[in-house]
C-alpha cells in the first residue's frame, strides 16, 4: 500500500492539519518531531498493512497513557538532577 495525503490526513490528529502522533510517525518510518517538508517526502512510499494498523491505532492514542509517559520522564530528569546536585556539594 502506498501513503497518500488522504491516509494522513486518516490517520491526523486535526481535521484541517495533518498532526500526527509520536506512534504514528514511528509506525510509518518518520523520525518525530517532524520537519518541514515531511509530506511532500513521505507520500508514496510503500507501507504494510501492519504499518498501516499501526499508524490509525497511534491517532487515537490514550492521553492519559501519554501523561503518564511524560510524568516518568519529568521523574527520571529530576533525579538525574538531583544525582549531579549531591555529586557537586559532597
Amino acid at each position: 500500500m502506498k501513503i497518500t495525503k488522504q491516509i494522513l490526513y486518516f490517520g491526523s490528529t486535526q481535521r484541517l492539519n495533518i498532526v500526527l502522533t509520536k506512534r504514528s510517525c514511528e509506525a510509518i518510518g518518520l523520525k518525530y518531531p517532524l520537519i518541514k517538508g515531511w509530506v511532500d517526502k513521505i507520500i508514496g512510499k510503500d507501507i504494510t498493512e501492519e504499518q498501516y494498523d499501526l499508524f490509525i491505532k497511534g491517532k487515537n492514542e490514550p492521553k492519559k497513557e501519554l501523561k503518564r509517559i511524560r510524568l516518568e520522564e519529568i521523574k527520571k530528569k529530576e533525579e538525574l538532577l538531583d544525582n549531579q546536585c549531591m555529586f557537586n556539594f559532597n
